[in-house]
């Protein structure tokens, strides 16, 4: 955000256009929900007849596309209980956790040794899901006992509503920027 604020203090344009395709082109590495901040700064930092120079339409159809896309996918179901994370670690170990984290399964028992439960610790900490993780001390090798929790569906419905505010908010903004963009023609064709 910072970034783009000194784009327009200084009228730099173009790097924020490469910036802007980059963010496109990346929509993992930049959450949909924050650029709704971009573009409720650009509304709010710009006057209409600059807009198109700074790719605001470009930007807004982006932004409201994506949310829209992924509300269409609805609420997420009681009964699912999959997680899809991309592991960046391609290890057995890690390729075991993948399949439980996408399966429907809620629990899982797993005989493992002590520095591959480190390990298999140390990555979902690492994601921050809601999958909690404990070892169980009996028999040998330990048993890492994994459990998906509430949280999961909890996150869903905040995100799903995060959602549904984000797009009714980006209407209201456009609505408004479309009535500001009639008043402001109909101004000029008086003149």
């Amino acid at each position: 955000m910072d970034f783009i604020e000194a784009c327009v203090i200084v009228h730099h344009h173009s790097i924020y256009v490469d910036f802007l395709n980059h963010m496109m082109n990346y929509m993992k590495l930049y959450p949909t929900l924050e650029l709704v901040k971009i573009i409720e700064f650009l509304n709010a930092a710009l006057k209409n007849d600059i807009l198109e120079q700074w790719h605001y339409q470009k930007l807004f159809d982006y932004v409201h596309h994506e949310i829209q896309k992924e509300q269409y996918l609805g609420l997420r179901d009681k009964d699912d209980w999959s997680i899809k994370e991309k592991l960046t670690c391609q290890c057995q170990d890690c390729t075991t956790l993948n399949e439980f984290l996408q399966s429907n399964t809620v629990n899982m028992r797993w005989p493992i040794g002590k520095d591959r439960r480190a390990h298999i610790h140390q990555t979902i900490d690492g994601l921050s899901i809601p999958v909690k993780h404990q070892t169980e001390h009996t028999g040998s090798p330990h048993k890492l006992i994994l459990t998906k929790t509430d949280e999961l569906h909890t996150q869903a419905k905040k995100r799903f509503d995060q959602l549904a505010k984000a797009l009714l908010h980006l209407c209201k903004m456009n609505k408004k920027k479309t009535s500001s963009l009639h008043t402001e023609g109909s101004g000029e064709q008086r003149d």
